[in-house]
C-alpha cells in the first residue's frame, strides 16, 4: 500500500477511483449509453452518487462532459 502511494500520490481507493472515472469518460465519448447505465457499469452505486464524485474529480457533470468532449 505504502508504494502505490509513494508511486503514484494516490491511496489505492483513489487510483481505483480515477480508472473508474477515466472509464466512465471514455464511455461518456464513445458510446450513446445513459449516464445511469455508465455509473453502474463502472462500478458506482447509482447514478446521482457517480455524478457527485465525477464533477468532484474532473469540475462538470457528466452530461456537461459528454456534451463538449463528444466528437
Amino acid at each position: 500500500m505504502r508504494v502505490i502511494r509513494q508511486l503514484l500520490r494516490l491511496s489505492p481507493m483513489e487510483y481505483v477511483l480515477s480508472l473508474r472515472i477515466q472509464e466512465a469518460q471514455r464511455r461518456l465519448m464513445t458510446t450513446d449509453r445513459g449516464i445511469g447505465d455508465i455509473a453502474v457499469s463502472t462500478g458506482f452505486y447509482d447514478q446521482s452518487h457517480f455524478t457527485k464524485r465525477f464533477r468532484k474529480v474532473t469540475g462538470m457533470t457528466p452530461l456537461a462532459y459528454r456534451k463538449r468532449f463528444r466528437g
